[in-house]
């Protein structure tokens, strides 16, 4: 059984000094099903529902922030990593490497399963290079899935929100900013992983 893999960056955009990836695992296709009900009642609830972090207004976020850190079914499943200065000539090795990192870490050690990797928005090419990055690291991969802007699904908004609340954080350093108060709480409660 494959491990399912979700993940999306932000930092591409000239005004970022930063490169950040995201990442969200399950072992499981149950656990996946059972959690994308639950996340998608999150996300009414919270009145997010399917927009993605940049279409959302700030208190949408925050109430979907804090929704999610309640959910003791995601500890131990969201990890991230940032890269100090980007590289845009890496910017494929790098969500590789982050990806990599966090499957090793969700499981102790290089996994005996493959993965099945969704991202956000991979064209043909950039795929195999993906695949091909995996390998190199370890990593066995089931397939590379590209989910396109018009059917993203609720994972990749949970990992598209983890982007905007860590980049949100970082461009505001204030300790006392909502983002890093919830980023902490996220980490605190181990469903958030820095690796």
């Amino acid at each position: 059984m494959p491990l399912f893999v979700y993940l999306d960056e932000t930092g591409k955009d000239r005004n970022c000094p930063f490169y950040l990836v995201s990442v969200l695992i399950f072992q499981s296709g149950a656990e996946r099903d059972k959690l994308g009900s639950i996340l998608r009642s999150v996300e009414e609830k919270s009145g997010k529902n399917n927009q993605k972090w940049n279409s959302c207004n700030h208190s949408l976020r925050k109430e979907f922030l804090e929704r999610i850190a309640e959910l003791r079914l995601l500890r131990s499943k969201i990890f991230y990593d940032i890269y100090w200065p980007k590289d845009p000539q890496k910017y494929l090795l790098h969500s590789a490497e982050v990806t990599a990192k966090a499957i090793i870490k969700y499981c102790g050690e290089r996994p005996e399963s493959k993965a099945k990797i969704f991202i956000d928005g991979y064209d043909r090419i950039l795929k195999q290079v993906f695949a091909t990055k995996m390998r190199k690291l370890g990593i066995r991969t089931e397939g590379i899935v590209s989910v396109k802007k018009d059917q993203n699904d609720e994972f990749i908004r949970l990992v598209d929100s983890i982007c905007g609340l860590v980049r949100d954080a970082i461009e505001d350093m204030t300790s006392s900013s909502w983002a890093s108060e919830i980023l902490g709480e996220l980490i605190e409660k181990g469903i958030v992983i820095h690796l």
